[in-house]
């Protein structure tokens, strides 16, 4: 899907974003930008989006103006927190759960669970960045189109 083929479908207004705009402030070492949740691409969009009853920031990633991955970011905490529960009651125990970071002693508090999704072959990842942000990252996006 193009970046013209999503605004076309959806019923969301969309802003482009660049990748400083959405991790500003955070480093790796050495000073450069970067961070576990930073991804690599040509053009950003971002909307707003409800679904299930729970607000989220939607993040569309293109690359050579190709959909590659989508990523959601719920609002709050609390939705954070919704959001990994929902995604266990539909996708079932992890295949992945992994804790990184350098924030809380040697394990990490960046915590990621992944699935396969059986129906679109998509891997969702959730990640919850020790408790204070979240989000859900579907890829690749395949060519039948949709999440």
């Amino acid at each position: 899907m193009t970046q013209a083929e999503l605004k076309g479908t959806a019923k969301s207004n969309f802003s482009r974003v660049s990748p400083d705009e959405l991790f500003p402030t955070d480093t790796r070492k050495g000073g450069s930008r970067g961070t576990a949740l930073d991804v690599a691409a040509d053009a950003i969009l971002m909307s707003g989006e409800k679904i299930g009853g729970i607000d989220y920031q939607a993040i569309y990633y293109f690359r050579a103006d190709r959909l590659f991955q989508v990523a959601l970011v719920p609002l709050s905490i609390d939705d954070g927190n919704r959001t990994e529960r929902l995604l266990e009651g539909i996708y079932g125990a992890p295949e992945l759960v992994e804790a990184t970071g350098r924030d809380v002693g040697s394990r990490g508090c960046i915590v990621r669970k992944q699935w396969r999704s059986r129906q679109d072959g998509n891997l969702v990842t959730f990640f919850n960045k020790c408790g204070s942000r979240f989000e859900v990252r579907y890829e690749p996006i395949p060519a039948k189109g949709g999440l």
